[in-house]
């Protein structure tokens, strides 16, 4: 599979880079990527797209003559604002090199323009010939509508398959860190957040909550709008029953800032939780 094409603009390149893409999804259990079972098995798709691109070799092997004679004639009937003479010599050489390989690269079909330019389905719009021309007919151009369409097809499986990839690659390094943290008997800051939210998911989490009740019998949230899910979640299992009082004070307008550990969902949740809403009405700060 073309993985590193299929990445897009940042292109996997090494594992650092996979390590980099990775790394901020990491010890955040409440971030999920949504994924779609694979559309079909990836190696017919393959396979499909190395005999439609033989097939369109072959052709133009057989006709290139032909073929390059319509494109470098002036009176064709192409609309020479998009299929422009001085463009046809290149175009000429690149499918040249491209049908002397036994199979080209996915990432340089999609990226020569005259492959999709020069499709039965394009020629026949209004927009590739000149007013009151003829749409050009060739075997050639109903072999490049052909590869184009397994091409596309290949290129949506092939994405597909790399982001349920990338999602178990994300969920392997998640276990992996976790599991080495332990060995090395080491906690980072949010360590201390994850391993408290499991502790009062477990069996034993009656006595903690009780000591934790008793140890703080109220509590005032500040900067409520940088809670993530997982500071709420561990609030809610705490104080969610509304024994104890507790206040939330924050901005909404600054809940978007997810760059700070912000989640506007998180806000949204707590806020249709909370039994009363206060709103400063008037701006003391500034002027």
């Amino acid at each position: 599979c073309w993985v590193n094409w299929l990445s897009g603009t940042e292109n996997l390149h090494s594992a650092d880079h996979l390590r980099q893409r990775l790394s901020p999804l990491i010890g955040k259990p409440f971030i999920s990527m949504t994924t779609t079972a694979d559309a079909e098995d990836l190696a017919g798709r393959e396979t499909a797209l190395a005999d439609a691109f033989r097939d369109a070799a072959d052709c133009w092997k057989a006709h290139r003559d032909e073929v390059s004679a319509f494109l470098t004639n002036p009176e064709s009937g192409l609309n020479r604002n998009r299929y422009r003479l001085s463009s046809m010599p290149s175009w000429i050489r690149q499918f040249d090199g491209m049908f002397s390989q036994s199979f080209a690269d996915p990432g340089k079909l999609k990226a020569f323009q005259g492959i999709r330019k020069l499709t039965r389905t394009t020629l026949a719009t209004p927009e590739a010939v000149r007013k009151g021309a003829t749409a050009p007919s060739h075997v050639f151009f109903d072999h490049l509508d052909t590869l184009v369409l397994h091409l596309d097809a290949y290129e949506e499986a092939a994405r597909l398959r790399f982001i349920n990839w990338l999602d178990e690659m994300r969920r392997c390094a998640d276990t992996g860190q976790r599991e080495l943290k332990v060995q090395r008997g080491v906690q980072a800051y949010d360590d201390l957040l994850l391993n408290l939210n499991v502790a009062l998911s477990s069996e034993n989490a009656g006595a903690l909550i009780a000591r934790l009740r008793a140890d703080y019998q109220a509590a005032l949230l500040d900067e409520f709008q940088d809670t993530d899910p997982v500071q709420y979640e561990i609030f809610r299992t705490v104080y969610g029953d509304g024994a104890q009082p507790v206040f939330m004070v924050g901005d909404p307008k600054q809940a978007i800032y997810s760059f700070r550990g912000a989640d506007i969902f998180a806000y949204l949740k707590a806020r249709k939780s909370a039994t009363e809403c206060y709103t400063l009405d008037t701006n003391h700060r500034a002027t």
